[in-house]
């Protein structure tokens, strides 16, 4: 499979680049349903069972699948009793990916923004505060709830753009972190 410099597989819009146990198969499932993996067409038929159970036809070969363990980014498949671990990449998986790779190596500092305008309740932290990933920093007031702004990344408070009271539009700045 022809990699790019960086070590990513380019898929097309209707491509998958799939890992199974370390192997890697380039899957195409076009619009009428057609499934083409590594370029050969295969037949196939999936149903749903329910409970994570499945069951699967694949070029009139009879397969019983069962997810065992599924996160936003790999999955353990039982499949007539071997387990595989299992990772599933699309275009839009790759282009995000390689994005949050590149913000990563550009710039430590992140600024956070007020997701819709509100009334500033309460800001959790000071200017040098260490934080870390879904720590919060501001509660945000608005339509009568309150909502907590919480850091993306571990961190260390580099400003504080808002006080208490304080009203704010959407986009406006609230908090400035450095990534460690």
């Amino acid at each position: 499979m022809e990699k790019t410099p960086n070590g990513n597989v380019p898929l097309l819009a209707d491509e998958y680049l799939i890992s199974c146990n370390g192997s890697l198969f380039r899957a195409q499932l076009s619009q009428n349903a057609d499934l083409r993996v590594n370029g050969r067409q295969l037949s196939h038929d999936l149903r749903a069972g329910g409970g994570g159970f499945f069951s699967l036809l694949l070029d009139k070969r009879s397969f019983s699948l069962f997810v065992e363990q599924s996160t936003d980014e790999e999955c353990l498949i039982s499949v007539n009793g071997h387990v595989y671990r299992v990772t599933i990449e699309d275009r839009r998986s790759q282009i995000r990916k390689a994005s949050l790779t590149h913000q990563g190596k550009l710039s430590a500092q992140e600024t956070l923004r007020a997701p819709m305008p509100g009334l500033v309740v309460n800001v959790e932290v000071k200017e040098g505060t260490r934080v870390t990933a879904g720590q919060g920093l501001v509660v945000l007031e608005a339509m009568k709830m309150e909502n907590e702004i919480k850091a993306s990344s571990s961190g260390t408070v580099r400003a504080i753009h808002v006080s208490p009271g304080r009203v704010v539009e959407k986009g406006e700045p609230l908090i400035s972190l450095e990534h460690n």
